[in-house]
């Protein structure tokens, strides 16, 4: 929404005034969200605002201006200006503004000053849904080296305990000791895990070789065994 002074009132005004209302007008339009004023401080504070483009304050011309003295005692107001500094409006608005103030040459009064408030609330909704999105876990924390083997150093922890668990209650599941077992009985265990995909995830050689207390080699020996007898009977 636009608003400006009448034909009347421009006729009044300083030349730097006109300019800067123009360059207000520009600014507004270059930017979505945006709301620039130029106030005319020679009179009243209350009423200084003579150009006005772009609506974030909700004000209008013929309003005054906002904060003046807290933006010219704080202590980041250098060269005659206050940049970026963040205020809330009366409706919730959160606005991050910059406001110059313009001097006399001669006598050094304030007489005008040039602003640009701008409404965070679009950026501040996008950053959230942004943030949402790229929340995630941290893969490398999820990472564990496998004791057993270098072929699992790189499996996520919770594949590698799956396994481990699919393992041992099957051995377990016999209900002897793994000593008391037989070759038939090992390759038995082995065809259950074949059954169970096992042998898909790296570093499960080891880890039966492992708990069955047998070599690698014993175990893919055994495994070349269930898998001809699968072809054999399928």
């Amino acid at each position: 929404m636009l608003s400006f002074f009448s034909t009347k009132v421009v006729m009044v005004q300083s030349d730097l005034l006109k300019q800067l209302a123009r360059i207000a007008k520009a600014i507004a339009a270059t930017f979505p969200d945006c709301e620039v004023v130029v106030h005319d401080l020679k009179g009243s504070p209350r009423s200084s605002i003579i150009a006005i483009y772009g609506e974030v304050t909700g004000r209008k011309v013929g309003d005054g201006i906002r904060d003046l003295v807290s933006i010219l005692k704080s202590s980041e107001f250098r060269e005659d200006m206050l940049t970026n500094y963040i205020s809330t409006t009366a409706d919730g608005k959160i606005v991050k503004s910059s406001t110059v103030v313009i001097r006399d040459p001669k006598s050094y009064e304030i007489t005008s000053a040039f602003c640009i408030n701008y409404n965070l609330g679009p950026f501040l909704s996008a950053r959230k849904i942004v943030d949402d999105f790229v929340q995630g876990v941290d893969l490398k924390k999820t990472l564990r080296a496998n004791d057993d083997s270098t072929d699992a150093d790189d499996e996520p922890k919770g594949i590698l305990g799956i396994l481990q668990q699919v393992i041992d209650r099957t051995i377990k599941a016999d209900g002897r000791p793994v000593s008391g077992l037989s070759k038939e009985d090992r390759v038995r265990i082995v065809a259950f895990l074949e059954d169970k995909k096992v042998f898909c995830f790296k570093g499960a050689i080891n880890m039966v070789a492992k708990r069955l207390k047998v070599s690698k080699y014993t175990v893919y020996n055994y495994l070349d065994e269930v898998r001809a007898s699968n072809v054999r009977t399928g």
